[in-house]
């Protein structure tokens, strides 16, 4: 239905999680749902592209729900729809939710369709998360609560607590509250922590002072210089540093575009402390004797 829907010159995939959970919902409302994220996914690729569909079981924590204050931590399924589209620019992020709300011409869109979706996804007790970066595409994620019966799923609460440290990391991260949040759950474990307020500045913070950095934790898109760039310009500098990358994009889309190599470690957004922390510490104690 979807690939007649968006056409010849788009491409649909699906990558269905192992072991899906169940979750409590109308199966024409979810349809509902693709349908309207694949029209729009279509409208923003009009020279053709690529639409992945996939679906997993993950667990929501405290930190989770203070990058989305109407998200419910606990067991929940993901459902991810994202394309390779000219994006979405940050000042209209705010809005596409909105009702009536539209960048396109008037013939060609309501403002209903994201509204739609997400009044359906609150109507489903669940909370969607939108990342986009204009000429790379957009991704959405929908977290739907897990109503698994026959199995005692693991919350967050019972997570063993990840081992903290006392190393220095300079944090690179656009998004101001992504930062503060990120800052704060790395300080909380022991972390020293530099955040420039862009690549830029991270840069000529390096040119600026002597002191070493033993991580750089940076996102990968950003303004004027992508955190692959950055990193290869501190390196100069830090020779001994170490990269940890996060994202909004799933590794293997960044690794078609040529932004990853194999043995690259990254964090896809949103994540919660236990991911940060574990893979902070394992890229730290990479190559350790």
């Amino acid at each position: 239905m979807l690939e007649r829907l968006v056409g010849e010159d788009v491409t649909v995939s699906f990558k269905p999680g192992d072991g899906l959970g169940l979750i409590v919902a109308d199966p024409g409302q979810i349809e509902q749902v693709l349908m309207n994220l694949a029209v729009n996914a279509r409208d923003a690729m009009p020279a053709g592209g690529k639409i992945k569909i996939e679906t997993g079981n993950v667990s929501l924590d405290k930190e989770y729900a203070m990058q989305d204050p109407s998200a419910v931590p606990g067991p929940s399924v993901m459902l991810t729809l994202s394309d390779t589209g000219h994006g979405i620019d940050k000042n209209v992020l705010p809005k596409i939710f909105e009702p009536f709300f539209t960048t396109k011409e008037p013939s060609k869109g309501t403002g209903l369709g994201l509204a739609t979706v997400y009044g359906i996804v609150k109507q489903n007790n669940g909370n969607i998360w939108v990342y986009s970066e204009p000429g790379i595409g957009t991704i959405f994620k929908i977290y739907f609560p897990r109503v698994d019966l026959s199995e005692t799923p693991t919350t967050p609460e019972s997570q063993t607590a990840s081992e903290g440290g006392t190393e220095a990391i300079m944090l690179v991260e656009d998004d101001v509250e992504m930062r503060e949040l990120v800052a704060t759950m790395l300080e909380a474990a022991g972390y020293k922590v530099l955040k420039p307020e862009s690549a830029t500045a991270a840069l000529e913070l390096t040119q600026t002072t002597s002191a070493n950095f033993d991580l750089l934790l940076t996102d990968i898109i950003m303004p004027h210089m992508s955190g692959v760039e950055l990193y290869d310009q501190v390196r100069a500098s830090r020779p001994g540093i170490k990269r940890l990358y996060m994202t909004g994009y799933a590794g293997d889309d960044l690794g078609r575009r040529g932004l990853l190599a194999p043995d690259m470690v990254v964090l896809e957004k949103p994540f919660d402390s236990t991911a940060l922390l574990t893979s902070v510490r394992a890229v730290l104690d990479r190559d350790k004797s």
